[in-house]
């Protein structure tokens, strides 16, 4: 019980700086090239959220989150993880 809920409580921090971190990410302009947001420490921070979603989760959990943080935070897309995350989502590259 107590792995599942430090797993939980894992997988709801994550998203949570997740979120924060991709709308800096959009403020700043989400469309600079790789080198510059390789540089973003905002960009960092979502890949690092997004890897401990994924060693959590798995790639289904990355794609849930990338889908809700697509939708729910303002002026985001899913498919900009398509970008972001690319190698964090399943082998098809869906996001659900």
């Amino acid at each position: 019980m107590y792995v599942l809920r430090q797993s939980c409580l894992g997988m709801f921090t994550a998203l949570l700086q997740a979120r924060e971190s991709y709308r800096q990410i959009l403020t700043s302009g989400i469309q600079r090239d790789d080198r510059a947001l390789a540089f973003d420490d905002a960009y960092n921070s979502l890949l690092a959220q997004g890897l401990s979603m994924s060693r959590l989760g798995g790639p289904e959990a990355v794609s849930f989150a990338a889908q809700a943080l697509g939708t729910e935070v303002p002026g985001g897309d899913p498919a900009h993880f398509l970008r972001l995350w690319r190698g964090l989502l399943t082998d098809h590259g869906q996001i659900h």
